[in-house]
């Protein structure tokens, strides 16, 4: 595996009550703001989710989910464009590990040709010199 694609991004984090029509409420809200929706994670808590977005705007997108009444976190992240290949993961997941750094947790999508993965982790200059 050569070099890859990555940005650093900036991911908006949501606690939303798990019940229907949450994530219905956000989509339509961020629909009518402009944004577009790049990668997202919902994880249930028993009576709460966990959404985590990058989007087009993470301002806008931040400003729109506030609106709604929910309290928001920002964080840096790391997405990472890997060919849609066997083991593709594995090497750029031990590049990161050869370089001590921690992925605190990971999600993507697996589409066509490529992956695209959004990492937080523990460093991320240090992922990205690791992964460049």
């Amino acid at each position: 595996m050569g070099s890859v694609k990555m940005s650093i991004e900036r991911q908006i984090s949501v606690m939303l009550k798990n019940r229907p029509g949450q994530l219905a409420a956000v989509g339509d809200a961020l629909t009518d703001a402009g944004v577009n929706l790049i990668a997202l994670s919902v994880v249930d808590a028993s009576d709460h989710a966990v959404m985590r977005l990058v989007t087009s705007d993470w301002a806008a997108t931040r400003k729109t989910i506030e609106a709604l009444g929910h309290s928001t976190v920002m964080n840096k992240v790391l997405a990472i464009e890997l060919p849609h290949e066997k083991g593709a993961l594995a090497a750029a997941s031990a590049k990161l590990a050869s370089a001590d750094v921690n992925i605190h947790y990971i999600y993507g999508s697996a589409a066509g040709r490529n992956s695209v993965l959004v990492a937080h982790v523990s460093n991320l200059e240090a992922a990205q010199k690791a992964l460049g």
